[in-house]
């Protein structure tokens, strides 16, 4: 993929996301949203994923213009950026209620709604991920110092 096509991609997708989270705080598709979030049998981080959308989304605008960087500015600039994508996966777990939307928060402080909790095998995918994206977040500072831009 070419610079200008990543650069495109994150734009629509970072955009599109903001999008969906706006849709869904207005209520446009809230029985699908509920029935979703409610739903056992998915992953708690599909469940709840509406709620950490705009979190996402900062983050791939943030990575859309770092192939036109140079790269050691680029490698430093995309740790915040693996983070922030992290810190969305870690809420997708615990959603705070100010994360969703005000008519959904409402049902659940009616009891209407249940509060969407994981189980073990959301577990088990956290288990396996966060160590993974952990390490990328905390070892690529690592990589740049002891190696710096030296690279092909």
């Amino acid at each position: 993929m070419t610079p200008l096509g990543f650069t495109t991609l994150c734009l629509v997708a970072g955009v599109g996301s903001l999008l969906v989270w706006r849709l869904t705080w207005s209520g446009v598709r809230a029985n699908y949203i509920r029935s979703s979030y409610v739903d056992d049998r998915r992953p708690i981080t599909l469940r709840t994923s509406f709620a950490v959308i705009p979190i996402v989304g900062i983050g791939i605008l943030a990575a859309g213009p770092l192939p036109h960087l140079p790269r050691l500015m680029a490698a430093w600039l995309s740790i915040p950026v693996l983070a922030v994508i992290l810190i969305a996966f870690v809420l997708t777990y615990r959603t705070p209620l100010r994360l969703l939307p005000p008519w959904l928060r409402e049902e659940i402080e009616a009891g209407i709604t249940p509060v969407a909790r994981p189980d073990w095998g959301d577990w088990l995918l956290f288990a396996i991920v966060v160590p993974i994206m952990s390490l990328g977040v905390l070892g690529l500072p690592v990589l740049l110092v002891v190696y710096g831009a030296a690279g092909p």
